[in-house]
């Protein structure tokens, strides 16, 4: 390899090096925390299928706590909870970082992590296992708790469960009856809750089943399904004959309501946490 190339390459990477660098800085800043932090769970998350994200977690973990950053900490558990949770493969495991990261989490005053970990991993494995009831049972566990405690992030997380099991069962009344628990507490508290959307368009399908098309339109407008057309996948018959209005601004917001009054089911897919 000549110098010319050589240098080339070193100057490409030193581009690449940078570029990635500022844009993990930034987005430290969006998260409101260390760049530095933030920059090495990038690089666990890019291990995450990998055994050594194990170490690299427990690393994260003690810089974390070198910073006095008990947020990052939880995350620096909950990693190693990831790691088990989607090998899919280790019960015990996931059940002993489950534990994990609720102690961490109940000792640190960060509900948020303490029911993530109970229902999006633990709960959740059972569901992705086939064993609804032994879901059941820990997610009514976990809803007595968040009732005690009067926790409206738990309560939601519940709701949420409660939808999910009630929908495998095909119990499709009870399933909607617990998305509607989880928007009106979800709205009423303004608590962050990135499956909002997801559960409008439950709602909206639900409707839809039901043959109340106003209703299912409803849904997708207070949400909170959001009605740009360039991240749908539409079925060929639904969408012939419907077409961009001439001269009308926000134009694809009036044809996705379009296509929705004539949708038979919606189904929404997002990127697994």
């Amino acid at each position: 390899m000549s110098r010319l190339t050589l240098f080339r390459v070193g100057f490409l990477f030193l581009i690449l090096f940078f570029t990635t660098t500022a844009k993990a800085q930034k987005e430290a800043e969006t998260f409101n925390v260390d760049s530095t932090l933030y920059e090495y769970y990038q690089r666990c998350q890019e291990y995450l299928l990998e055994p050594v994200v194990l170490n690299m977690s427990d690393t994260l973990f003690r810089m974390a706590g070198e910073r006095q950053d008990e947020r990052m900490q939880a995350v620096a558990i909950a990693t190693q909870l990831d790691y088990y949770y989607f090998q899919g493969t280790n019960e015990d495991s996931v059940i002993h970082y489950t534990n994990k990261v609720k102690e961490f989490a109940k000792a640190t005053h960060q509900p948020k992590y303490y029911y993530f970990a109970w229902a999006n991993r633990l709960i959740t494995y059972y569901l992705k296992t086939s064993r609804t009831n032994i879901a059941l049972y820990e997610v009514q566990n976990m809803l007595k708790e968040a009732q005690e405690e009067d926790d409206k992030t738990g309560l939601s997380r519940c709701y949420n469960i409660m939808s999910q099991i009630y929908t495998i069962k095909r119990f499709d009344s009870m399933a909607f009856e617990w998305r509607l628990k989880e928007i009106e507490l979800t709205e009423k508290y303004k608590i962050e809750n990135y499956n909002i959307s997801q559960t409008y368009a439950q709602i909206a399908n639900y409707y839809i089943n039901q043959k109340k098309q106003k209703e299912a339109l409803k849904a997708v407008i207070e949400e909170k399904i959001n009605p740009v057309v360039w991240n749908k996948i539409y079925k060929r018959e639904i969408v012939e004959g419907l077409f961009f209005e001439k001269g009308r601004c926000n134009e694809d917001e009036f044809f996705t309501y379009k296509a929705i009054d004539k949708a038979d089911k919606i189904i929404q897919m997002i990127p697994a946490r």
